[in-house]
Formats: C-alpha cells, structure tokens, sequence
C-alpha cells in the first residue's frame, strides 16, 4: 500500500482500468478475448514495480528489526517498583518508578532525582550545550542555593551552572555518579518522547522524490490536456459532420467511444509507466552497494532521513 502511493502509479491504474472496461465493452466477439492485454500490460507494469519496491523495504525492515532488538536487549535499567526489584526495558517504565542511576546509562524518562552521589549528566544532545551538568537532589539543591543568596552571590554573575539541578532529562547520558530518580514522564510526553515526534512528524521529502513528483505532475498535466483537447476537437469535428449531413446514426456512439479510447490512450502514452520500475531498481542496486559497505537503508525512497548504521 505504501508503494502504490506514488501518484504515476495512481494514474496507471485508473487508465489500465477505464481501457480494459471500454476495449472489452465495446470490442467485437472475435477481438473480445484479446481486448483486455493492453490494460493488463499497464497493470502488470505497476504491480512489478509495487512489489519490487514493497520486498526491499520488507527486506530492510526485517534487518532493521532485527538490529533494534539487539539495541533494545541493551536499555535494561535496574527498577524499584512497589518495593520490589526489578530489570526491565525503557519502554516499561511508569510514573512513581524508582531507577537506578548508574554511569554511562541512558535516562529512560523525565524524573526527579530522590539520591545521588556526584552525578554528572551530558545534556548535549538536547540542549548543545557540551559542558556536563550536575544533579542532585532538591534539598540539596535547595541549601545550596540559600547558601549562595546568603553569601550574596549574583546568580547572573554565578552562571548557569552554578546550582545543581533535580530534574532530568530523558534523552541526555550519566557521565559519572550513582544514584536514584524517580520517573515523572514517560512516552511521547517525556523530552526525547515529544523530539522524536517532532522529528517523525516531518517526513520530508528526498530531491529525488520531489523532483520525479515533478516529473510525474507535469507530464501528468499535459498529457490530460492534450487528450482533452484532442476529445473535444474530435467530438467537435463529429458534431458538424453530423449536423451537415443531417443524420445520427446507433453506429455514431461506436465512433464517440473510439474518440474516447483515443483520449484515455493519449494519457496512458505520456506517463511512462516504467519510470517508476526503473528509479526502484537503480535504488535497490544502491542499497545493495552500500551493504557492502556495512550501511543498512530503512526505505529505498526516504534515503534522506534513511536511519544509517555503520
């Protein structure tokens, strides 16, 4: 289904269907056997390319699928769920859940830290900035802070860092320390939750994409115009015929379908319906090129937001 979205493919299919109905309806017994190859022959076109594109984005899926189970067998964390231990995936986690904290772990979800013991955290990846953060607990941020207003230290002067902050972040690293939080958000709600949606919600179009998009609609466009053109020059031509010899015959509606076959051809002769084939084949030959370089593509048309493993 995903494949048969391409609009040049859409368009094939509709043209393969109205030329099989009309050359079938209005063909004679004798050709009546044979009318519908030509149809076919569309529709046999679109459905190599849908099925040679669909198999290697199945194929690159399974891979996929594979290399994130190994990645998710990696995001266990330690958990105190009501006062029992527990190791479970990030993508168990509940709000109240108690995590251990441990260094060069990932922080699964949103949470409050509740213990901690020299911990540093690298917020890089969500913020920019490079310089590592400290946590600890809110008390102890808290006299922290009293200690530093009575001291009179200017915060602006202090700096960003100058407090140690409670909170994190999920998305960000454990770069040193131990300790404890407790989860508060979770999912598409927590920080790497609502950038992932972000992200997925783009879904930004290739160059290649765009510009057989525009290949597709332009070709598109003039072929239609012209087998509206040539439709009504024909059935233009057929009125004044008809009106000076002042008769109209039943054979006359066979001459108007033919001017109508004529038109459904013209649009059907415009699209190349092997440029779909070709462009999917010349990807899956990429892909496999890359392979060899140990690079693995999700899709063959979204190569631009491709995830990329080395």
């Amino acid at each position: 289904m995903d494949a048969l979205r391409d609009f040049t493919l859409r368009v094939l299919m509709v043209c393969a269907v109205i030329s099989i109905a009309v050359e079938v309806g209005t063909a004679s017994d004798s050709d009546r056997p044979i009318a519908w190859i030509d149809g076919f022959a569309i529709l046999l076109a679109v459905i190599v390319s849908s099925t040679v594109q669909a198999f290697n984005d199945y194929q690159k899926d399974k891979q996929f699928q594979a290399l994130n189970k190994i990645s998710d067998d990696r995001k266990k964390v330690t958990v105190r769920r009501d006062n029992v231990i527990l190791t479970m995936n990030h993508s168990d986690l509940l709000v109240g859940d108690i995590v251990q904290i441990a260094e060069g772990m990932d922080i699964p979800a949103d949470g409050i830290v509740v213990e901690a013991a020299e911990i540093m955290i690298d917020e890089s990846a969500l913020t920019g900035e490079t310089e590592p953060n400290q946590k600890n607990t809110i008390r102890e941020c808290i006299t922290k802070r009293n200690e530093l207003l009575a001291e009179g230290v200017d915060k602006e002067k202090a700096g960003n860092h100058a407090l140690s902050s409670p909170i994190l972040l999920s998305g960000s690293k454990v770069l040193q320390g131990e300790g404890k939080f407790m989860v508060i958000v979770v999912g598409e709600n927590s920080c790497e939750g609502r950038i992932m949606s972000i992200l997925e919600s783009e879904n930004e179009a290739t160059p290649l994409q765009e510009k057989l998009e525009g290949l597709a609609g332009n070709i598109g466009k003039f072929g239609l115009i012209s087998a509206i053109l040539i439709l009504v020059v024909l059935c233009i031509r057929f009125a004044v015929i008809r009106i000076q010899q002042n008769s109209f015959q039943r054979d006359d509606w066979n001459e108007l379908i033919s001017y109508l076959l004529i038109a459904i051809t013209v649009v059907v002769v415009a699209i190349p319906e092997g440029l779909p084939l070709s462009v999917v084949i010349s990807l899956a030959y990429s892909v496999k090129k890359m392979l060899k370089d140990n690079n693995l593509v999700r899709t063959l048309q979204v190569l631009k937001n491709s995830y990329i493993l080395l």
